[in-house]
């Protein structure tokens, strides 16, 4: 009876500090992720839908979740769910580093600036990391179309949260659903 007490009192002992998936929801979209971390480590919050009109009329509306780490603010992840009216492209994982590169090469701020393609979310997607000289900080950022429309619907993640401690475990476990098939 005594060994059963000491089992059960441990096992409440390290239940807080076990990692668990989170699931928050932002306009029609519930976004889950499990970032490997104790959920007590970091604060989320959402955004207003944010509408959006590009140089050439179209409009898009972005809805975007932050992540912050309670004891370190330079850790933070950005989802960003962008969707727009007009259908685009289907793009590969391919294209999409490639996007990446185009918008990264040459900035005097980055330094160690690398790119590769992996599947997100169940997409092909891209990823690219680099070192940010003025903040001091590696910054990983990634692009994948979700596969419930991958023509008018584009995700972008942003963080500096490290590749062992955030990172890698939100892109191994990120999905996102449409709730409302309305918006």
């Amino acid at each position: 009876m005594k060994s059963i007490t000491i089992i059960a009192f441990l096992f409440l002992m390290i239940t807080p500090c076990i990692a668990s998936p989170d699931s928050v929801v932002t306009g029609p979209y519930n976004i889950s992720f499990d970032l490997g971390l104790n959920r007590s480590n970091y604060n989320i919050s959402m955004a207003a839908p944010k509408i959006v009109e590009t140089l050439g009329g179209d409009e898009r509306t972005d809805y975007s979740v932050d992540i912050i780490d309670r004891m370190d603010k330079s850790r933070t992840i950005k989802i960003f769910v962008k969707k727009t009216l007009e259908a685009g492209r289907e793009a590969t994982a391919d294209v999409l580093e490639t996007a990446l590169k185009l918008n990264n090469v040459g900035d005097s701020r980055i330094s160690g600036f690398k790119t590769a393609t992996r599947n997100i979310d169940g997409a092909g997607g891209a990823i690219a990391s680099a070192y940010n000289n003025a903040a001091s900080v590696e910054v990983y950022l990634a692009l994948y179309q979700p596969l419930f429309d991958p023509t008018h619907t584009l995700v972008e993640l942003q963080s500096t949260y490290p590749w062992e401690e955030g990172t890698l475990s939100l892109l191994k476990t990120i999905h996102i659903e449409r709730i409302n098939a309305t918006s």
